[in-house]
């Protein structure tokens, strides 16, 4: 059985790996944590990641992004719910989001964990899953 919340477990990992300025993290496996790792590292924010299989268990292990002034390149990841809800993005407004370019939107669609910018240009509405606010 995958672990409970190891999305939510990699966030927490990513940020205090990022205040602690490591230049690695390991943090629990599961899918979508996976996802969401592989997402961030295809949008250039994250440096680099991999699964380490150690038979029993798998982990992600992961290398931050830092600007050359050694400030991270994320600010900060909010799971994205209202009340504990999802909350319905059409593909219209998955094109919305994705104009700030001060964060990214992550979404949550039939075809899988996306950014609303990739969301909206396959027409694809889903909802919203993660905010990635950029420290540009």
């Amino acid at each position: 059985m995958l672990p409970a919340g190891a999305d939510i477990a990699f966030i927490v990992n990513l940020m205090r790996a990022q205040d602690n300025r490591a230049c690695e993290f390991t943090s629990s496996h599961s899918k979508l944590a996976w996802n969401l790792a592989s997402l961030l590292l295809a949008e250039k924010i994250m440096q680099g990641c991999e699964i380490i299989d150690h038979g029993s268990y798998k982990q992600i292990k992961a290398s931050p992004m830092y600007w050359p002034d050694q400030k991270p390149v994320i600010l900060k990841i909010k799971p994205v719910s209202r009340n504990g809800e999802k909350i319905p993005v059409s593909a219209n407004d998955a094109l919305e989001l994705a104009a700030r370019t001060d964060r990214l939107n992550i979404l949550h669609t039939s075809a899988g964990l996306l950014t609303a910018q990739q969301a909206g240009d396959k027409r694809l509405g889903g909802h919203r899953a993660y905010v990635i606010h950029l420290n540009k």
